[in-house]
């Protein structure tokens, strides 16, 4: 019995393997996305730091 048992369940990682690789790239699309949109406003409050701060050194 276990043997049946062991050979059954070994056919079945190849098809299970199959959906996880179809759903790597919504994976990396999603965390690019969630990047970008938390990278935006990070980015944009540095260039405004480095912009005020050459202000400030040009203006004293």
């Amino acid at each position: 019995m276990s043997t049946t048992v062991s050979s059954a369940s070994a056919p079945e990682p190849p098809p299970h393997g199959d959906p996880d690789r179809r759903a790597w790239p919504k994976l990396r699309t999603a965390t690019r996305t969630a990047v970008t949109t938390l990278a935006i406003p990070f980015l944009s409050g540095a260039a405004y730091q480095i912009g005020s701060a050459v202000v400030n050194w040009l203006t004293t």
